[in-house]
């Protein structure tokens, strides 16, 4: 009896090692696509109204979309430990909550937790989870409609560089700061420009650590980090979302560099301290 339970338990065990590996195979393959993929300026464009697949009556969440992404949020501060009282909100926000959404747009859903009340040691607390965040939509590919979720964990006191950024509160089930229309156009080809030199910057960690000169590469990468965040930084303050900094930023993002950018860092680093046969 023990026996056939313990082959029951390896059996099981296998077949979810397998649905792992085939869940990154397919999540790699679909970075390697998109990265291939020549992201036009209709990309970024303007819709006239909110997304009808996900709003109802123009500016309400449709009640059953509204009720899983709680339900996702809520599952998410269980398995972490984040204490009921210290969550003050849940936010849905980013593109689909604006009107510069398209096809490929994920769900931002954020926890806004008070830090202080996990730990005095906010930066510790942030850390934390900006990790188990970063595991958990790692492992998990849960989709709304098509668009994948992404959990993200903010202080409460948390200031943003873009101001205008939409969005709507599923606790309260209205709008913190609704979403509004950028008048005018914006310089595609600025942005285009500030990602293809970023690109070669992160080609240029590819070829250090191929060449291995981990130590080159890791503080190479390490520097890219700095110059986006600087980059995106004051393209936001500037001109706001449509920026070309952010636009930039964005490119990088949905082509996966900014993912493979970051891989390439962990793996400088580990091979930097490393002992090679």
């Amino acid at each position: 009896m023990l026996k056939e339970s313990w082959n029951i338990f390896v059996e099981s065990v296998g077949k979810y090692d397998k649905l792992q590996e085939d869940r990154l195979l397919e999540r790699e393959e679909k970075k390697e696509k998109i990265r291939n993929t020549i992201l036009s300026k209709d990309f970024f464009k303007q819709h006239d109204a909110l997304s009808g697949n996900v709003w109802e009556r123009g500016d309400k969440l449709k009640l059953e979309i509204k009720r899983k992404l709680l339900r996702i949020a809520y599952g998410f501060a269980r398995q972490h430990n984040i204490p009921p009282g210290a969550i003050t909100d849940i936010y849905f926000t980013g593109s689909l909550a604006g009107y510069n959404y398209h096809p490929d747009s994920d769900i931002d859903l954020h926890l806004v937790v008070d830090f202080e009340k996990v730990n005095e040691d906010g930066d510790l607390v942030r850390d934390l989870f900006n990790s188990r965040r970063l595991v958990w939509n790692d492992r998990h590919q849960i989709t709304i409609l098509g668009h994948e979720v992404e959990i993200y964990v903010e202080d409460v006191d948390e200031q943003y560089d873009d101001q205008s950024r939409p969005i709507y509160s599923l606790v309260s089930g209205d709008w913190v700061r609704r979403s509004q229309k950028i008048e005018g156009d914006f310089d595609y080809a600025a942005a285009m420009k500030k990602a293809q030199v970023l690109i070669h910057q992160i080609e240029i960690v590819d070829a250090l650590h191929g060449e291995g000169k981990y130590v080159e590469a890791f503080r190479h990468s390490t520097r890219i980090f700095e110059k986006l965040k600087k980059m995106r930084k004051a393209g936001l303050v500037r001109e706001g979302a449509y920026s070309p900094e952010n636009i930039a930023f964005k490119i990088l993002r949905k082509q996966g560099y900014i993912d493979h950018l970051g891989e390439m860092k962990t793996k400088s680093y580990d091979d930097m301290l490393s002992i090679q046969k």
